[in-house]
């Protein structure tokens, strides 16, 4: 029995440290994903037309809440996310142009 306690403790210690060492290596990935983007983004330099090519090297997914929020995935992890309201928002612009 004191055998079995000591490998069920091992073993939640191994799983313990399998989910740290994944969450390290996310956390890596996105990191240099971001470090890629940072650089696109740099020798594109800044946009005043919408490139359609530049955007998918950037983004994943777009998502649209049943409230009117667009949040864009980008590959490198990272959700930006838009709520609609005031002048500002992307469904106002949208409306405008």
């Amino acid at each position: 029995m004191e055998k079995g306690n000591q490998l069920a403790h091992r073993q939640a210690e191994c799983r313990r440290r399998k989910t740290l060492l994944a969450r390290k290596h996310k956390r890596t990935k996105e990191i240099v994903r971001t470090e890629q983007l940072i650089g696109l983004l740099k020798q594109e330099g800044y946009q005043r037309e919408f490139k359609e090519e530049l955007f998918d090297m950037a983004v994943k997914e777009i998502r649209i809440s049943p409230d009117h929020e667009i949040s864009f995935c980008l590959k490198n992890g990272l959700v930006l996310t838009e709520e609609e309201g005031g002048s500002e928002d992307a469904v106002a612009y949208t409306n405008r142009v």
